[in-house]
């Protein structure tokens, strides 16, 4: 009777432990998913916005990494004839992308 009662507080266990193994981590994302092409045309709106005295030559996202929890987006800038690499992350990859086109307002 106690092995019983040991074997099935046992299963219990394995099943519990199981279920919340199995239950979905909550990631917060866009409602549409964010592709590169897209990132390109919000950039090209943004650059359209900047005065025409700006040193921004350019700007082409480059990569768009989802992970667990966040979301990273890179780009890379052409300003005066230089070129730098930006990247930043966020829970979801529109935060992600406002981030890297705010480097734009702040020049």
């Amino acid at each position: 009777m106690k092995f019983k009662s040991l074997f099935l507080s046992f299963c219990l266990l394995f099943v519990a432990s199981l279920s919340f193994a199995a239950t979905n981590d909550i990631v917060p994302v866009d409602e549409d998913p964010l592709t590169i092409k897209a990132a390109n045309e919000q950039v090209k709106e943004a650059l359209a916005e900047l005065p025409s005295n700006s040193d921004f030559q350019s700007m082409t996202i480059t990569s768009i990494a989802i992970d667990d929890a966040s979301c990273t987006v890179t780009g890379s800038i052409g300003i005066g004839g230089n070129g730098i690499t930006v990247a930043a992350t966020a829970e979801t990859c529109g935060e992600a992308l406002q981030m890297v086109l705010d480097v734009l307002n702040r020049f």
